[in-house]
């Protein structure tokens, strides 16, 4: 493997980026992402200095890559969220299996993985995730991601790491609001689909936020 000589991180199912900038941010360098939308790669691109892998990972060999300090996994949460379990019947997927893989094969010093705070309930996922010989794992749920976000957003969040640790800070201060995020006033194209979701034409019920942030109970906006 090719070692990195710098605290230096690489991320799976990298998205637009989120966790990649979090990582940023944090003072470890991203060195490489690997995302199998294009349109999530070119934002990448767009955003990022580092390598961007448009590839699917189930394809990907694990020891002849590049090697990283910080493994970081933010597989698809579709089908481990409670929006999409309507019939019941959530199974789960293989994705996470080669982030697993990954992790397990090239034994990085740290691994972080962000998921929907549903994740907690399938026990194979977690086992694979919080198991793992030679780490010390913590879970964090659910970890609500008002702070970055104006919405009520639980996550999941396992830190697994070679050495032990005690503490996590936590942002200090107020969540955002919307007041601070959009511009208020300003015209908005809304899509017939989202139109329709708005007016309670789905089975799940939309979070309406108030302008300082506060969640609100749902109510069919009439036109």
């Amino acid at each position: 493997m090719l070692a990195c000589s710098a605290r230096c991180a690489k991320s799976y199912f990298s998205g637009a980026g989120g966790m990649d900038l979090g990582m940023i941010e944090a003072g470890i360098e991203v060195i490489e992402s690997y995302e199998i939308d294009r349109a999530a790669c070119d934002t990448l691109r767009t955003n990022f200095g580092h390598t961007v892998n448009e590839s699917d990972i189930t394809q990907i060999t694990v020891l002849d890559q590049q090697d990283a300090d910080v493994y970081i996994g933010t597989f698809p949460c579709t089908k481990y969220s409670a929006i999409a379990d309507i019939h019941g019947t959530r199974t789960g997927d293989d994705l996470f299996l080669h982030f697993f893989r990954h992790v397990a094969l090239a034994q990085p010093e740290a691994y972080v993985i962000e998921n929907v705070s549903g994740m907690k309930k399938f026990q194979v996922v977690m086992e694979c995730m919080t198991k793992l010989p030679n780490y010390y794992v913590r879970v964090e749920c659910p970890v609500n991601a008002n702070m970055w976000l104006p919405q009520e957003r639980k996550r999941l969040i396992v830190i697994g790491t070679k050495k032990p640790f005690d503490t996590l800070r936590y942002p200090e201060g107020s969540p955002l609001s919307m007041r601070e995020v959009i511009d208020v006033g300003a015209e908005v194209y809304t899509p017939d689909y989202v139109q329709k979701r708005l007016d309670g034409s789905y089975r799940d019920k939309p979070i309406v936020t108030g302008l300082d942030g506060k969640r609100i109970a749902w109510r069919a906006n009439k036109k």
